[in-house]
Parts: structure tokens; sequence; C-alpha cells
């Protein structure tokens, strides 16, 4: 990166760095494309769809031969619901759930690494690497998992390597981007996320005519080929101060100066002192932490949703809910990128956009308790999808305003990432368990209205526990 508007000349502090352009940001913003394609694509399309094989027959190998294209008026439609003493709610959710210790516990340690390490690569550049290519490997391991305990075991090291780099990406992010343009940098993310996604709902579509490899294989180039142009761009040497025992080093890390019993109380309470030095910190945390609660209530259940009780006539499931979330991710896409614009000319105003998307949000999910018409989702879908993006281009923003310690941005933000990884395997079990008890009980209709409620109590309490954060406009 050529970049002298990132240049700190020894001065740790962002916010003497010049303004970017929408190309720079846009070039910064590219890594987020592939992650998000990925995640999105495993999360709601091929991973629902993988259990669900893996439970519905003794022979995985025989998926194919598995039909979701029936409608909920079939009398096979639910016969594949329990094997080897799971619902595919329940099988979902452990999955989902092996990934947990990787997501909750590594953020903050590698964050704390990250900020405590310099070289001549920066500190950043290296861990996004070393994640991108593990990430990849592991990707390519999915299909060859026939049981539950395979693909927990793999699930497991992806979100491992995953996490090191989503998580090193947004402290770059924040390292680079001044105060000045959090609310523009915000909304460029946002949107790339959503342009990400849309992408992977796309290569969604691929999983039928290609199976599972030619559709990981898909996703791990549109990985690699989106975080050359990041790693490439910013030289993030340039963007730290280099501390004075740094000098002249290839390499060094400065942090776990203590040693023992001690290094770990060290280690422990700078990873929480964010919650203890800054109660506006703990409420955005507790407020994306319920709005992702409320995300991944519904997320990872859509295309059980679409198979068990909306019509979607000869178009399977898979297929169904890939096409769904194209338009609601171009919507989102749009509302993302506005709404960091406007959100800084506005004079870094937050909280309203937060308000309105929550409220977007939960009453998207009350009237999907009630509608059954494939239709009628897909303007529901976009109608969420825009809300969605007007969260996202002041999500990220939001918790920049909020940083006790603008030198400690990995850690913080890996702490901060923790509200999004936390819901996976909260949430969804939640969910998850409601979903297959009421199925069983009292039926379909039932069973999803029941959790389409619990994600709007999430929106709503989320969007009112905003107006604690003090520091916010």
């Amino acid at each position: 990166m050529n970049l002298e508007a990132v240049q700190s000349s020894g001065n740790d502090d962002i916010s003497s760095t010049a303004e970017l352009s929408k190309g720079q940001l846009a070039l910064l913003n590219s890594y987020m494309l592939g992650w998000s394609a990925l995640w999105t694509c495993l999360y709601v399309v091929t991973l629902p769809k993988q259990v669900l094989g893996i439970i519905c027959a003794s022979d995985p190998s025989q998926y194919n031969n598995v039909t979701d294209t029936l409608t909920p008026s079939s009398s096979t439609a639910h016969e594949c619901i329990s094997v080897e003493g799971y619902g595919k709610g329940a099988a979902l959710a452990l999955v989902i759930a092996s990934g947990g210790p990787a997501q909750l516990l590594l953020p903050p340690l590698l964050g704390y690494i990250s900020d405590n390490t310099y070289s001549k690569w920066g500190s950043r550049r290296p861990f996004i690497l070393f994640a991108m290519t593990f990430t990849c490997i592991f990707i390519m391991l999915l299909p060859l998992c026939e049981t539950l305990g395979s693909l927990c075991l793999v699930w497991f090291f992806l979100q491992f390597s995953s996490n090191i780099g989503s998580n090193c990406f947004l402290a770059l992010i924040a390292d680079v981007v001044p105060n000045s343009q959090f609310g523009s940098g915000s909304g460029m993310m946002g949107a790339f996320s959503c342009i990400g996604q849309f992408f992977g709902a796309l290569i969604g579509v691929t999983q039928e005519p290609l199976g599972f490899g030619g559709c990981y294989l898909l996703l791990v180039l549109l990985h690699f080929f989106t975080t050359i142009p990041t790693l490439w761009y910013v030289q993030d040497g340039e963007t730290r101060a280099m501390p004075p025992e740094a000098m002249g080093k290839r390499c060094t890390f400065i942090g776990f100066k203590e040693v023992g019993s001690n290094a770990i109380c060290v280690g422990l309470a700078s990873v929480l002192q964010p919650f203890k030095n800054s109660a506006d910190f703990t409420w955005v945390f507790i407020t994306r932490l319920l709005f992702n609660m409320g995300q991944y209530t519904v997320q990872e259940f859509l295309q059980y949703y679409l198979r068990d009780l909306i019509d979607t006539g000869t178009t399977s499931s898979t297929t169904a809910v890939a096409l769904l979330l194209m338009p609601m991710l171009l919507a989102a896409a749009v509302t993302a990128y506005i709404g960091g614009i406007v959100s800084d000319k506005m004079g870094g105003q937050r909280k309203i956009f937060v308000y309105a998307s929550g409220a977007i949000m939960a009453i998207c999910n009350v009237i999907s308790m009630f509608n059954r018409s494939y239709a009628f989702t897909f303007v529901v879908c976009i109608l969420f999808g825009a809300a969605f993006g007007l969260f996202g281009s002041v999500d990220f923003a939001l918790v920049c305003d909020v940083l006790p310690n603008q030198n400690n941005f990995a850690k913080d933000m890996g702490l901060w990432h923790i509200a999004l990884v936390v819901p996976q395997f909260v949430a969804v079990p939640i969910a998850g368990g409601i979903l297959d008890s009421l199925m069983e009980s009292s039926g379909p209709d039932v069973g999803y209205s029941v959790v389409f409620g619990i994600a709007a109590f999430y929106f709503v309490l989320g969007s009112c526990l905003v107006s604690r954060i003090k520091a916010a406009k």
C-alpha cells in the first residue's frame, strides 16, 4: 500500500491519519467480501443441508437421494426428523456449538497477541494470511465429514482459524480508518459484508449441481482472491508506532512479561478491562449480543422453515433459501452504505439507526409468524435486509466511538467480536431445542411461530438498551 494517509509518523492516535478515499476504503474492506460469502453460505445453505443428510440417512454418501423438494402437505415431508437421537434442530445446534470454545476464548487472546506483536510485515497481516490459508484447508475437509462427530471436529478448527483472521481484520480497520470516517468506514464494511453475503447465497445455488465439494471450492477461491487485495494494500507496519524494544527487529512480541499464574491473571485482567473501564462499551457489547441473538435465532432455521411450512413448488429448500437471500442482501448493502455516510453527515448520529432497524426487524419476525406464502416471504426478507443493513451501517462505528483504549484495538475488538459469536452457540441451541420440542408436540406452525417471536423479543430489547450508551449520539 502506498499509503502515506495511514502512516502515523510515530503517533499512536489514529485521529491524526488523513481521510481515505472511497477506493481506499473499498480495497481495505475487500477481505470482508470473501469472509462474509463463506459464512453466509455455510450457515444458511450448506451446513443445514449437510447436517440433514447425516441425520436422515445411515449412509451419508447417499444424501443426494434424499429429496427436500416436498411440500408441507406431502405425506413424507417430515419422514426424516430424528436419527441417532437427534432432531434436525438439535443436530444443527450441536455442530454450531462445537465451534463455541474457539469463538469464545480465541478472539481476545489473539487480539492481545496481535496488539503486542510488531514486525516488518505489521501486526495484523501475518495473522490474516495464516488464518485465510488454514480456513481454506478446513473448508475443503467439510465434504469428507460423514458423521456428526467428524463434522463437529472440522467445524471447531474452521472456526478457530477463521476467527483469527476476522478479529485481526477488524483491528486493522480500526488502525487505519480515522475517527472522522468511522461512520463511512462502518457503512462501507457493512455494504461489503452484505455484498459478500449475496455472493455466498449465489454460490449456495450451485450446491445441487456441483455438490458440496464444488460449492466449497468456489467459496475457497473467493475467500483467497478477496483477501489478497487487503493484504497487498495495507502495509500495516506503517500504521502503528513501534516501541523502542522492537526497533530494528524483524519480528518481536512484547506481551506476557509476567510468568506462570501471574501471566494468566495479568492477561485476564487486560482482556476484561474494557468492561471495567467503560460502561458504554459494556452496553454496546450487550446490544450487539441481543441483535445477533435475534439474527441467528432465525437465520439458522430459515431453510428448515421453508422446507416445513412454505410451498416453494418444484424448487428445493436449499435453492429456495439461497434465492431468498439475494434480494435481501442487496437491500442490506444499499442501506448499509448509505446509512454510514448519512451517519457521518448527521454529526456521528448512531442511535436513531439502531432504533429504526430493531423495530423493523422485530416487525418482520412477527409477520413471519403468520406468513405461509413464498412470494410474500421475499417482501418480508427485503424489508428485513434493509433494516439489517441499517444496523450494520453503524454497528462498527458504535464500538469505535466507545473503545476505552485505542492502543489495544485487536484485544478490545476481539472482546466485542464475542458478541457476534456467542449467539451462534447460545441462540441456536435454545431455538433448536424449542423448535424440535414444539414440532413434535404441537406441529411446525407453533414451533416456528415461537422461534420468530423469540427473535422479535431480542431485537426489541437490544434496541431499547442502546439508549443506555451515553457516549453515542
